[in-house]
């Protein structure tokens, strides 16, 4: 293997088109073919467009090799760029090369107007426009109020969908995220059009009063940026001069579906050559918002699962299972007579006769409609839709054939490099069902689940995961956008630690996982806020009325959701004082000694206010023993130390004695189940048998039960308020990392450590975490007399394995085996 730099990045992306930011971050890594080979120096050159060196580093003694940020001359708008990476890794001298392009960074949207269609629920938009000249460079800029596809010259122009992304309202007010394109290679030097397909998007007549919407008229906003070798220079731009129809897309909603006509297409829409008297010019929106180049991973088709079962109910129903839920749509092939009509309906589970069961679907209807043209084949997917699905049934009304049906599985294209492994079937089961709720509610930003009429950004849902999803996903740019959402997503009314804490729980993390002090710079003023306003909170009513550890399976003979809250007060102080302890160690870095100061107070009063509430000094332990506010004030170290042992061991009594070894725990508790338990033997057997039982509650009744493939909204099951596609309850996973795996790091992984503990019912177990430095792996293989553990540790680190029975060995970096007896 040939060493050499890989995975450049700029501004957390590779090869990013319409970045907004005039200062962006670089990040590489290595692949190596020596051990223990470290980074001395690193130099950074950015090269124009016209080959002109725009910027240059120099030489830089220094192990980093991600978030340099760049400090030469600020980029330019609407520029491409060529960034070389020179690095001096042992006695190698490595150099790696990318590309980036920027985007209009504000200065072109006057030029551009927003235009609508008032006649058409579902427009089209083209413009056609001539090039007497092959461009050198062609970046389409859009943005759409409403979803979009772009096509250019009949050619559908990228693969993102569900495009674009959105924005808060209340932190980007008046504002639309807007998408770059690379569309040189799609240009001819002749006549070319442009052409735009709208849907409806998050809009304002939508169920969520919590989601982020728009209002007024599907619009289209667009800007094509077009340079030439000779320096020419052209601009085409969304005006009065496009022209507009009705398209074949009768209704669109994510909720209830989408209706298709294919026999109101029109062939060639977005080609030059074609017909365009029945066409009429569209009108200027009396809406006209800012533009904002957003970069953040796109949603995109991520898989495809043929259904190999297509059952028969009658002649006219064909009943599909796809074996795995998740957020997606269906594409189906039919033959046919003109105006038959296929018409799709999803759904979570099945009823015991086999019937559909929409229950979770709440208020959408979660339907697809497609009207043949008669054609020898036809295929259809939706464009402006999805569902969380694992069931469908497919109705045919008039003469056609269904020949085969494929779920198309979507969400943000987030890199996944990262694994996790084992041979006992049930714990891996979790870990996938975990990952696949997740993966299903990344869309533009985080929601609460795939299925019903909701899928809101909730604050509390995903902080109680992300733990996991830095882990086992790519996440830095991503959550950087999320972040910048929810600067300002707050309630004027109340501020609660386990809601509003995300926004200084979650630049916490990416700090100590990338090494983004950035974030935590730009995020202090609204951390600040938030300390604030929950402190108020605090003192007028408590955390009680919060969430708390929100769908613990306390006894709920109504299954009323709304008696779904528990211990408001002792989670929301055990997280506060965890926030604080984080502030006080960036006002340490910021230099902001008279927060520090007063963050410590803060500290002082919720500690002991979380002591006099809840804690009894008889029995050492919070609540009553029960598991959640002993969990959380351990799992997040707000336990005094002299109290920590004395605590473990009455949780330890109360799961076994009282408790039965089931966890009763919401999302908040459920996160630190492995992490406070695994401490000692004990610990890991009680967890050993928590982890496998299958009566409720437990993540093995959903399993066995009801064949989950999910993760569960509550432990109870089509009850209440449900959903079977919720991902807050997968924060425990990133254990599966921290202890089974026994990845852990500081200094941003530059130091690692591997201590690898494993359930007893698990002898193999591999798995790989792709940190801000490169790919470690680490491979646990045991029998009845030995263990073996291969461990890779990426260049540029170094490592400790502490194997079962205690034993420290430094590794370096490279590839290693460990043999030893037994543990």
């Amino acid at each position: 293997m040939k060493s050499e730099i890989c995975n450049i990045k700029v501004e957390y992306f590779s090869e990013p088109i319409g970045l907004d930011t005039k200062f962006p971050h670089y990040f590489w890594e290595f692949v190596c073919d020596k051990d223990n080979v470290y980074q001395s120096e690193y130099r950074i050159q950015v090269i124009s467009f016209t080959d002109e060196l725009f910027w240059d580093s120099g030489f830089v003694e220094s192990d980093k090799t991600f978030s340099v940020k760049h400090s030469g001359k600020p980029l330019e708008p609407d520029t491409e760029y060529k960034v070389i990476i020179e690095s001096l890794l042992g006695e190698e001298h490595l150099t790696g090369v990318s590309r980036f392009r920027t985007g209009l960074m504000d200065e072109v949207s006057p030029q551009a107007k927003w235009i609508t269609a008032k006649d058409f629920a579902n427009p089209l938009f083209r413009k056609t426009f001539l090039l007497n000249k092959k461009p050198a460079i062609a970046t389409a800029y859009v943005a759409a109020r409403g979803f979009y596809e772009l096509y250019i010259n009949g050619q559908r122009v990228g693969d993102r969908i569900l495009a674009p992304a959105m924005l808060s309202p209340k932190s980007f007010p008046n504002t639309c995220a807007a998408d770059a394109y690379d569309v040189t290679s799609l240009l001819t030097a002749d006549n070319n059009t442009i052409g735009i397909m709208l849907g409806t998007g998050y809009s304002i007549s939508d169920f969520n009063p919590w989601g982020w919407v728009y209002e007024g008229e599907k619009r289209a906003w667009a800007a094509v940026s077009i340079q030439f070798k000779d320096g020419d220079h052209i601009l085409i731009t969304s005006d009065e001069s496009w022209l507009t129809h009705s398209g074949p897309i009768i209704s669109s909603s994510i909720y209830h579906g989408e209706t298709y006509d294919k026999n109101l297409e029109i062939a060639g829409w977005s080609e030059p050559y074609i017909d365009t008297s029945d066409w009429t010019e569209a009108t200027i929106s009396e809406i006209q918002e800012n533009i904002l180049n957003t970069y953040t991973a796109p949603i995109k088709k991520l898989s495809r699962k043929e259904c190999t079962e297509l059952i028969a109910r009658n002649d006219a129903v064909t009943f599909c299972d796809f074996k795995e839920n998740g957020a997606g749509f269906l594409c189906i092939k039919v033959a046919g007579k003109p105006g038959a009509k296929v018409t799709i309906t999803h759904s979570e589970h099945i009823n015991p006769d086999g019937s559909l069961n929409t229950f979770t679907n709440r208020n959408a209807k979660a339907t697809d409609v497609y009207i043949l043209k008669g054609d020898e084949t036809e295929v259809y997917e939706p464009r402006f839709t999805y569902h969380c699905f694992r069931y469908a049934e497919i109705h045919i009304e008039g003469e056609a054939q269904l020949i085969s049906a494929e779920k198309v599985t979507i969400g943000a294209a987030l890199q996944n490099d990262s694994d996790f492994y084992c041979d006992d079937a049930m714990i891996k089961r979790f870990y996938d069902n975990a990952m696949r709720s997740v993966c299903s509610n990344f869309m533009s930003h985080p929601t609460d689940c795939a299925v019903r009429d909701e899928r809101t950004p909730c604050l509390m849902d995903t902080m109680a995961y992300e733990e996991l999803c830095l882990h086992s996903l790519d996440m830095q740019g991503y959550y950087r956008h999320w972040l910048n959402n929810i600067y300002n997503q707050f309630d004027p009314n109340g501020c609660f630690p386990l809601w509003d804490g995300d926004i200084i729980t979650l630049p916490k993390l990416m700090a100590e996982h990338y090494g983004d002090e950035d974030v935590e710079r730009l995020m202090y003023p609204r951390m600040k806020w938030v300390v604030e306003k929950s402190f108020n909170t605090y003192k007028e009513n408590g955390f009680v009325t919060t969430f708390g550890d929100w769908c613990a399976p306390i006894d709920n003979p109504e299954n009323d959701y709304k008696k779904c809250f528990h211990f408001g007060g002792e989670a929301g102080l055990c997280a506060a004082i965890y926030q604080l302890r984080y502030l006080c160690e960036l006002c340490e870095k910021l230099g902001i000694a008279e927060d520090k100061k007063y963050y410590s107070e803060l500290i002082e009063f919720y500690l002991n206010e979380f002591y006099e509430k809840y804690f009894d000094e008889e029995k050492c332990c919070f609540s009553l023993g029960q598991q959640t506010p002993n969990l959380v004030a351990l799992g997040m170290g707000v336990a005094k130390p002299e109290h920590r042992e004395g605590i473990l061991a009455a949780l330890k009594k109360h799961i076994r004695e009282v408790d039965e070894y089931r966890h009763y725990t919401g999302i908040t508790g459920t996160r630190f189940l492995i992490r406070v338990l695994s401490q000692d033997t004990e610990g890991m057997e009680i967890l050993d048998r928590m982890l496998h039982g299958t009566e409720y509650p437990s993540f093995g009744r959903q399993v066995l039960e009801y064949d989950a493939t999910t993760l569960h909204e509550q432990w109870l099951n089509l009850e209440g308020m449900m959903s079977g596609d919720h991902p807050m309850f997968a924060g425990i996973f990133a254990d599966y990392y921290r202890i089974f795996a026994g990845i852990t790091g500081k200094d941003n992984y530059k130091e690692i450590t591997i201590a690898p503990k494993l359930l007893d019912s698990i002898n193999e177990l591999r798995c790989t975490f792709h940190c801000v430095r490169g790919k470690i792996s680490v491979n646990v293989q045991r029998n009845s007399d030995k263990y073996l553990i291969d461990a890779v540790i990426p260049p540029n680190c170094t490592a400790t394995l502490i194997t079962p029975d205690g034993e420290k060995i430094l590794l370096g970096n490279g590839k290693y085996t460990t043999k030893k007896e037994r543990f």
